[in-house]
């Protein structure tokens, strides 16, 4: 799985998360792409390249909906692919 941050300015924060999506990104998620700071932001994540969301994935990315929503923020999930 890939995590890859793409800066578009503004204050939406894009994320792109490829390939077989486990919660093996959580940590470079919570250490890497997302500061303390930009909790209380909206996070848009497209997941157009992944290739497989399993349960483990599911859980990650409810564990950051939970922990956005808390900072005052939110989580938008977009390119969901339908197969």
């Amino acid at each position: 799985m890939h995590v890859e941050r793409i800066d578009r300015g503004g204050d939406v924060i894009y994320l792109r998360l490829g390939g077989v999506v486990t919660d093996e990104a959580e940590a470079e998620l919570d250490s890497n792409l997302l500061s303390d700071d930009e909790l209380g932001r909206a996070v848009l994540i497209s997941l157009r390249d992944a290739i497989l969301l399993n349960s483990s994935g599911i859980g990650m990315l409810l564990r950051l909906h939970r922990t956005l929503r808390e900072n005052g923020g939110k989580l938008v999930l977009a390119d969901i692919p339908l197969s």
